[in-house]
């Protein structure tokens, strides 16, 4: 999977500025951009390797055609016969000379130039290896900026759940009060209202409630107390036919 593709989220979601991703997708940006420079290289070198190639090919060309002049001359001697005719070969020597003299200012700019596309190359291939080893740094930054950008909604989440579970042991509480006192034997477990736990990143933009554990028991117990509270006005509601909602 794509990095860009681990980030995105509904368009209602997208409010605020995010540096970190913004980062991330410059990190990104600037490694496509040298592989795209990386890769006209490559295709440049390529290049002037086959024009190299099709001008060394002429200089095996003149060592061909002397080393048949050099044999017709050899086996002339050898066989004690008349010169052999060679104007023809070596006005094709002359011409092959020739264009290999021209040829050879090229193929040595040629190398050069060579030269320097590697080196290209390897100051490419160096940055991109920079640029590569932040990008974990970055996408880690890039998540942490999205996972707190996503604090606000997680806290109205959660506040709704709260308020809808409190509303519902209040019920249970009201309900296994009266189960208790006229002995109807049926109890829905308000001591469970405590349960619910609902975790949450280490991150103190998702902190709630008190920062140490005896406070926050404190916050507990009120809470506790606070359902059974409720639990008796809308018992006193109910019985007086008002409703609640």
């Amino acid at each position: 999977m794509a990095i860009s593709n681990l980030f995105k989220q509904p368009q209602s979601h997208i409010a605020t500025a995010k540096p970190a991703r913004a980062a991330l997708q410059a990190n990104l940006n600037m490694i496509t951009v040298l592989r795209t420079k990386d890769q006209a290289v490559i295709e440049k070198d390529e290049t002037a390797r086959l024009k190299h190639q099709a001008l060394s090919a002429t200089a095996g060309q003149v060592a061909a055609l002397r080393a048949a002049i050099d044999k017709a001359l050899a086996d002339a001697l050898y066989l004690e016969s008349a010169p052999p005719d060679l104007s023809e070969q070596r006005r094709a020597l002359a011409d092959a000379e020739r264009k290999q003299e021209g040829y050879a200012a090229e193929a040595r700019a040629l190398t050069a130039v060579r030269s320097r596309y590697t080196a290209d190359r390897k100051r490419f291939t160096d940055e991109i290896k920079a640029l590569q080893s932040l990008t974990p740094q970055l996408v880690h930054a890039a998540t942490v900026e999205e996972m707190v950008g996503l604090a606000a909604e997680f806290s109205a989440a959660e506040e709704a759940l709260r308020e809808v579970h409190k509303r519902v042991f209040t019920r249970v509480a009201l309900a296994d009060q009266l189960a208790m006192t006229e002995r109807l034997g049926v109890f829905y477990g308000v001591g469970q209202y405590g349960e619910l736990n609902i975790t949450r990143p280490n991150h103190e933009a998702f902190r709630r409630g008190a920062p140490d554990p005896w406070t926050a028991q404190q916050q507990h117990n009120a809470e506790c107390k606070a359902v059974q509270v409720a639990a008796d006005q809308l018992h006193l509601a109910m019985l007086n036919g008002e409703s609640e909602s």
